[in-house]
């Protein structure tokens, strides 16, 4: 069969897409290479001060009446628990947060909860760091883990 729109030798052709799939695969291999250092500042400040833990100041607002909740991160804990009569929907309190593993454990159990969604929303304020705010949201005790990007 012959094309008679294509014209050029059949393996320059070839050496043509070779090439643009090598240049391809460099680029893409450039771009996803986890060596590339992005902020060169930042990169200096998290070698100065290895294993130092970060004031976190948080607020969390609840959907119905808390009975008991836990918050923990870098082998810190907080908790609190509530009487069956306290009406406070929100509590304000500081958390350690490690940068070299930013995971924050947050677990809320309900007194009367029944067969409605509870949530929790939680800001959190980090110096020098965007606040960040999420919603944890469950159809009975909430169980959940929080990513903290630095």
């Amino acid at each position: 069969m012959h094309i008679s729109c294509v014209r050029g030798s059949p393996l320059i052709r070839l050496l043509c897409v070779i090439v643009a799939i090598l240049a391809t695969g460099w680029l893409f291999f450039r771009l996803t290479d986890r060596q590339v250092v992005v902020n060169p500042d930042r990169a200096a400040e998290d070698t100065q001060k290895p294993g130092q833990r970060v004031r976190a100041r948080f607020v969390m607002t609840f959907s119905d009446r808390p009975a008991h909740i836990e918050l923990s991160s870098a082998g810190e804990s907080v908790s609190r628990t509530f009487s069956s009569e306290s009406t406070e929907n929100e509590i304000r309190g500081d958390l350690l947060i490690n940068p070299e593993d930013p995971v924050v454990s947050v677990r809320v159990n309900w007194y009367e909860l029944g067969d409605k969604h509870g949530f929790v929303k939680m800001v959190l304020e980090v110096e020098g760091q965007p606040t960040i705010t999420r919603v944890f949201d469950a159809a009975g005790n909430i169980d959940d883990l929080m990513e903290v990007a630095f």
